[in-house]
């Protein structure tokens, strides 16, 4: 067994308990879902986390790249399996829609997300903004153009348009989530996600005039 040196912060965790890294990610998680990126302190994070706060400097540099690492550890899975999807080629219509299909359960599943990235990201200049840009959304983007490359809805309207669209349809219920569900009545459970992620794939790849019939 390791022994502790006797600082906070420094102890290595000891088999089944988190390390320092991730106690801070859960409580950054829960706190910036909660209260806000702006509202929450370095100090409080480490403070709530029991560790020193050093410790987010010496893992993540400062608050900013602990925010980072929080929304990348959630996205992480699907940019991955996007890569990796995409190495071969443009997607088809069915590897398209199970793709929509997993981010649609991801946004559900966690649902803190896209106020979270909305609120402190999406309407907030500044360097926050910038690292996500460059960071996470533009592996986003990317890989959202490398899949819809060869769809008629790319061909026709353009590549980025196109992948812009699709972000654009998964994204938007999910951040006025109570205004879809009172003005549209739905709710956006297990069947909303099977059925937008087919409705999505299927008006990407509809030809010109021809009616999407889901």
């Amino acid at each position: 067994m390791v022994k502790s040196t006797g600082k906070p912060g420094r102890r290595t965790a000891k088999d089944g308990e988190p390390s320092t890294r991730t106690m801070l990610l859960k409580t950054a998680r829960r706190l910036f879902a909660r209260d806000g990126y702006q509202a929450v302190s370095v100090r409080r994070l480490a403070q709530e986390a029991g560790v020193n706060p050093a410790m987010v400097h010496y893992h993540f540099r400062n608050k900013e790249g602990l925010y980072l690492a929080v929304i990348e550890e959630t996205a992480s899975p699907l940019l991955q399996r996007l890569a990796t999807l995409v190495a071969d080629g443009p997607l088809s219509q069915a590897a398209l829609e199970d793709l929509l299909h997993s981010y649609l359960r991801l946004l559900q599943r966690e649902s803190w997300l896209p106020p979270l990235v909305t609120r402190e990201v999406l309407l907030r200049d500044g360097p926050l903004q910038n690292a996500f840009s460059s960071q996470i959304a533009s592996q986003m983007a990317k890989g959202l153009m490398d899949a819809v490359a060869h769809s008629p809805a790319a061909q026709n309207r353009g590549v980025e348009l196109t992948a812009l669209s699709v972000l654009a349809m998964a994204l938007f219920p999910f951040i006025g989530r109570s205004v879809v569900k009172r003005v549209w009545g739905i709710s956006l459970d297990e069947q909303y996600a099977e059925q937008m992620a087919s409705h999505i794939s299927a008006l990407i790849f509809a030809q010109d005039g021809q009616e999407e019939s889901v």
